[in-house]
């Protein structure tokens, strides 16, 4: 019976150690599930084999389930392409679930978020958390983009300093609330535009909060009007 139940409790610490971020707690199931193998009356032989099996298998295994699930987040989530002004610096704004937004372009399977010159930008739904494939970029007065670096990803940390590159990274996300005259709350996202040296000291200017609730209350005084109509 302990045996049996060895077997299980490993079987179980296997699968959670399949998740990286979940390993360490896989440790204290495991060493519990060979203790149990290791207290039956079971042969050596399974003893040692369910003993070793589980730790060679780990690693290849793993790799194969995170192959596997990026792969299939790559399949399923949405790819932005996030579209700045050509001479947009400093923090620029998402306001999800807004009403008024018109309805988003798309190209190529990918969502266009194009951003206007106060940098302040009205989404229909909600930004998903979309890490692999988003894209940012600068565009000029013709058309032309010129694609922007990702902070987060596309310099290490020996190569952040002193390195005048034009980049962004996406900080938070934020809620907001407002009476309308009952309370809305809102979200948004935050992002940073402009060199690396920047890209930790933007903040957020009382201005562009202002500008923020503004538009909120103007969309949702828009669709009150609109649904007396």
């Amino acid at each position: 019976m302990k045996f049996k139940i060895g077997i299980l409790v490993i079987g179980v610490s296997f699968l959670i150690a399949l998740n990286p971020f979940l390993f360490y707690y896989a440790i204290p199931i495991f060493t519990l599930g060979v203790l149990l193998l290791w207290l039956s009356s079971e042969n050596l032989f399974y003893k040692i084999a369910w003993t070793i099996a589980p730790i060679v298998l780990w690693y290849p295994c793993m790799e194969l389930f995170v192959k596997s699930y990026l792969s299939f987040q790559e399949m399923t989530h949405p790819r932005y392409d996030f579209i700045f002004p050509a001479n947009f610096s400093g923090t620029a704004l998402i306001i999800e679930n807004m009403p008024c937004a018109g309805n988003s372009k798309k190209q190529n399977g990918r969502i266009l978020l194009e951003f206007p010159e106060i940098g302040i930008l009205l989404y229909s739904t909600r930004i998903e958390s979309s890490y692999l494939d988003n894209k940012y970029y600068r565009k000029d007065s013709i058309g032309n983009l010129t694609e922007l670096l990702d902070f987060h990803w596309d310099l290490s940390d020996n190569d952040k300093s002193g390195q005048e590159k034009s980049g962004v990274t996406q900080r938070y996300s934020a809620v907001g609330n407002l009476y309308l005259p009952e309370r809305y709350i809102y979200t948004y996202d935050v992002l940073t535009v402009g060199l690396i040296d920047d890209s930790d000291s933007i903040i957020i200017s009382q201005d562009k909060i202002k500008k923020l609730e503004t538009i909120v209350k103007n969309c949702f005084k828009d669709k009150m009007t609109n649904a007396s109509h």
